[in-house]
């Protein structure tokens, strides 16, 4: 959905007077955002109110059974119809879930995405910042939109290089810049990584940001997803999806640029929610994926690549090498272990990152 689409669903906001362009797509935005959340909340009250009514359901059919089994009588074909007809409603339940509320609340974390976006491009506006204000949301490159969701989160606390997806260690005390873009997928950003200025900054708990969840380790978790329409022909459509946790604001939903391809969205995703996550100051994070495809290149291939000039065995070039040499500068700073989850089975964490994919992909540029 776009700020327009935005803007003419929310009656009365264009009327408005005394208010910049930005101002009256924040606002609308907002109205929009309070109307999903109150439909959310409708839809788990029904939810609850579905599983509350199939707990009776099968608590009666459970004394059924064992009313029959004690008698030894019964008839075996009606009691097997309607256990079919209780496992056909649970099924039907479980896609409610999946498909409406799941997509309801990616809606939610796009929109409340958008508007810090807008807010951050407003005040950009009125300060005129040396880094300059943004052109206009919707001439915003993939890496801009980042770029500007990682300097509304603060200052970095990343540090020194410890980068291994095997546990071996290497590290780096310079500064480091490294500009990362897509050949033909509008204007680059410049990202500074920089190790923090002292020990203590250096020495100073890991993950104490608030809204995480961490294993027993204190590696943060994080799900992402690509997706892409017509994959790799004439009109596709790609998305990425990072999600933390339920309603984090480092929840994020972005349309892809440059070479449209799920794998392509799969390795944005990784490197949009390494970068998130370091910049919020999180120094171990666990990434999980449905992209065996990712884990592969990541922690197998990829050191092969850099040996043999990035060939492929059959001589062949690898075709998202720029996207895979900027996830390995991402991985610069922070220790990443990868996980690899099966898509599409009820995952929370899974499904959510799919449907802020799936959302990032119908976005406009």
């Amino acid at each position: 959905m776009n700020t327009t689409d935005v803007m003419q669903s929310a009656p009365g906001i264009s009327e408005v007077p005394n208010m910049s362009s930005l101002q009256l797509k924040t606002s609308a935005l907002k109205q929009r955002l309070s109307v999903l959340q109150k439909k959310f909340e409708v839809s788990m009250e029904e939810l609850r109110t579905e599983i509350d009514t199939f707990k009776e359901r099968i608590e009666t059919f459970d004394t059924k059974v064992n009313v029959r089994s004690n008698n030894k009588t019964g008839d075996e074909g009606y009691m097997t119809e309607e256990l079919k007809v209780l496992q056909d409603g649970l099924s039907q339940l479980a896609k409610h879930y999946t498909d409406s509320i799941t997509e309801l609340k990616a809606e939610i974390s796009s929109l409340k995405q958008a508007v810090r976006e807008l807010e951050t491009e407003e005040g950009q506006t009125k300060t005129n910042s040396e880094e300059g204000a943004c052109a206009g949301s919707n001439s915003l490159s993939f890496k801009r939109n980042l770029t500007s969701v990682l300097e509304a989160v603060g200052p970095s606390t990343t540090a020194k290089r410890s980068y291994s997806t095997e546990g071996c260690a290497d590290t780096k005390t310079a500064k480091r810049k490294y500009i990362a873009s897509d050949k033909g997928a509008g204007p680059s950003k410049t990202l500074i990584v920089e190790p923090p200025d002292s020990d203590d900054e250096k020495n100073s708990k890991n993950n104490t940001s608030p809204g995480f969840d961490t294993d027993e380790n204190g590696y943060v978790h994080v799900y992402t997803d690509g997706a892409c329409e017509n994959n790799g022909r004439v009109g596709a459509r790609a998305g990425i999806g990072v999600w933390f946790a339920d309603n984090h604001p480092l929840n994020y939903s972005e349309r892809v640029r440059g070479r449209l391809t799920n794998n392509t969205a799969e390795i944005k995703a990784a490197t949009c929610a390494i970068e998130l996550a370091k910049k919020a100051g999180v120094r171990k994070l666990l990434l999980h994926t449905d992209s065996q495809f990712l884990i592969s290149c990541i922690t197998v291939w990829i050191h092969k690549w850099k040996q043999n000039g990035w060939k492929l065995s059959d001589g062949g070039q690898v075709k998202n090498k720029e996207d895979l040499i900027e996830l390995d500068q991402a991985l610069e700073g922070i220790s990443v272990k990868w996980d690899h989850v099966r898509g599409h089975r009820g995952n929370l964490g899974n499904e959510m990152a799919d449907s802020l994919a799936r959302a990032g992909a119908r976005m406009q540029y």
